[in-house]
């Protein structure tokens, strides 16, 4: 996996969640009736906000494995690169 794949798929992680949150805020707000606290979201906006941290979370699994394999392949270039250069060197 390349840097520019990497940043790739932090591009379209940050759009989705941008997506799901422009969602949220285009759902119809009914007023407050009296008795009922304003932290209290509708039900369809709690699903939505569920659904947003479910990609989220999935969003932030895949930049990590993706982290792990360029630190994997770095660590391989790394040492390629040495072997190389010990190469050069005894010739």
């Amino acid at each position: 996996m390349t840097q520019e794949i990497f940043d790739q798929q932090i591009t379209l992680s940050l759009r989705r969640l941008e997506q799901l949150w422009r969602r949220v805020d285009e759902l119809p707000k009914p007023p407050t009736p009296i008795g009922q606290q304003a932290e209290e979201f509708p039900e369809q906006q709690q699903e939505l906000l569920k659904e947003s941290w479910e990609e989220l979370s999935i969003f932030v699994e895949e930049l990590q494995v993706a982290a792990q394999e360029l630190r994997q392949q770095n660590e391989e270039l790394a040492k390629s690169r040495m072997a190389l250069e010990a190469e050069r060197d005894r010739y």
